[in-house]
């Protein structure tokens, strides 16, 4: 009697992220892509991480070649990244080819060049390939696109070209995919939002102390910009001695204001429960931001630790969001400092359980998952 065995093949997927998870400098860049990398693996997938820096770590690191980084190249759409996504293809080229099943391939953009992965394994393996595209920004239509002569009318031509031939589009926030809806209706029903989100949520007792003024902010400071605008602002409160602790980039504007205190340097996995002594965070967005549905990732940070988010500058989509859950203080431009921090005294952390459940990585990540067909 012969005995029929069924192998059990788990989909493969191959998550290509130029930016490593273990290199500190591109931390930020990395994070989704790493954390979904480790949901899939959950799930039972074949999931490989696909970098170039990583020295460290589960990554499969292609190196990137030195003259691939030659200034010139970067005049060449659409950017020079698009030389190592053509070296990531190659070196992926036999293990595509010979799969058992067709393999998922998901590229994050930006950086732009990343797209060319899709493009190019769409193309050799049609058959293959279930090409995701993840769009972590807007790209032709981003306030801060300005591209040489040599990009202006090729770049929107690629960016069509993948939009058209991707299996499945994913946004990084439901303004994001109103927006892609209008410029290719025809493709709707590929589109997905998935957001950044929060990985843990923690309570914080600083918010039920109403009188608990404390302040912090982290990453970057936009070229010491979110510096000197919370001291101005700190500096306003009467009769009180307020400061906004600091963590992450130093500027040297730091030393001369009794506002602002910078506490160093913090591990990514350190700053969730760092931030439950805290009940405001600081979000400082460039000018230019009102506009589209940009989101900080500390948002989400503030929100996972309970901390209550004041954004300076807000996007649409981070006044939608303020709006829903009924947390968060936005401010503009035009707005006195003293209505401001009367807004600030009297704001509380209203978020419901739910909502924040619902704002988890692993929650917003399992509606891709099921958004995709099984491929055992």
């Amino acid at each position: 009697m012969n005995t029929l065995f069924f192998l059990y093949v788990p989909p493969r997927l191959y998550i290509i992220s130029y930016w490593s998870y273990n290199n500190p400098k591109t931390f930020v860049g990395a994070l989704r892509p790493y954390r979904m990398s480790d949901f899939f693996r959950q799930k039972g997938w074949d999931v490989t991480l696909v970098t170039s820096t990583c020295s460290s770590g589960p990554e499969l690191t292609i190196p990137e070649s030195r003259w691939m980084r030659w200034s010139v190249l970067r005049a060449f759409p659409p950017d020079y990244t698009f030389l190592w996504a053509l070296k990531v293809i190659w070196v992926l080229r036999k293990k595509i080819k010979y799969s058992p099943i067709p393999v998922y391939l998901l590229t994050t953009c930006p950086p732009n060049g990343l797209v060319i992965a899709g493009i190019v394994g769409k193309f050799f393996f049609p058959s293959q390939i279930k090409w995701i595209l993840d769009f972590r920004d807007l790209w032709t239509q981003h306030p801060l696109y300005a591209p040489p002569i040599t990009k202006r009318y090729l770049d929107p031509f690629i960016e069509r070209w993948a939009m058209y031939h991707a299996d499945h589009i994913v946004c990084n926030t439901v303004w994001d995919q109103n927006h892609w809806s209008g410029r290719f209706p025809g493709h709707r029903s590929k589109l997905l939002t998935v957001a950044n989100g929060f990985d843990h949520i923690l309570q914080n007792q600083a918010v039920h102390n109403i009188d608990n003024l404390r302040f912090v902010y982290t990453g970057g400071t936009t070229a010491g910009q979110a510096t000197r605008w919370i001291h101005s602002l700190l500096n306003c409160f009467q009769e009180q001695v307020v400061t906004c602790d600091f963590y992450g980039e130093y500027d040297t504007f730091m030393d001369t204001s009794p506002c602002i205190s910078y506490r160093g340097v913090v591990e990514p996995e350190e700053i969730p429960l760092l931030l439950t002594a805290y009940r405001f965070g600081f979000i400082y967005l460039p000018k230019g931001s009102e506009m589209g549905g940009r989101v900080a990732q500390k948002f989400y940070d503030y929100l996972g630790s309970g901390v209550i988010p004041i954004c300076y500058r807000p996007s649409q989509e981070m006044r939608r969001l303020i709006g829903e859950l009924r947390t968060g203080v936005c401010i503009s431009e035009n707005d006195s400092p003293y209505d401001t921090i009367r807004a600030i005294q009297i704001a509380e952390f209203r978020a419901s359980a739910e909502q924040l459940a619902l704002l988890q990585r692993n929650t917003q990540f399992e509606k891709l998952y099921n958004s995709l067909p099984s491929l055992s």
